[in-house]
């Protein structure tokens, strides 16, 4: 139970660094953010980079890249860097999800060995 204990604590602190960095790229004045998407049915959460107004499209990490190349030097390294931050924690929520299901699937298949406890009559 520990160990499972764990990995919904580490699910819960990556979605926490998540939900961070999504509302800090709404600070940078850009016309682009990232995300927090979480699949309802499922509970998957991961980060993606989502346009502000209109179209409000999600874009892939190589089109940041292409729309970021005329930004301002210290701007574009923001966004390379919060790209790439963005990546790890999507790999490390995704990791300890796996973790977590796995060892749930084991729970679920152990044995378990219940022994009843005498009942006293009398009220002893």
């Amino acid at each position: 139970m520990h160990e499972l204990r764990h990995y919904v604590d580490k699910l819960q602190r990556v979605e926490r660094d998540m939900g961070e960095l999504s509302k800090l790229s709404k600070t940078c004045g850009l016309d682009i953010y990232v995300m927090v998407h979480r699949r309802a049915k499922t509970g998957y959460v991961f980060l993606r980079w989502r346009e502000v107004g209109g179209a409000k499209r999600h874009l892939s990490w190589n089109v940041i890249e292409e729309r970021t190349a005329g930004l301002h030097d210290q701007l574009r390294v923001w966004v390379r860097q919060a790209t790439q931050r963005a990546q790890q924690l999507n790999e490390r929520h995704l990791s300890a999800r796996e973790a977590l299901m796995r060892l749930r699937r084991e729970i679920d298949s152990t044995e378990r060995h219940v022994f009843l406890r005498g009942v006293r009559h009398g009220g002893r």
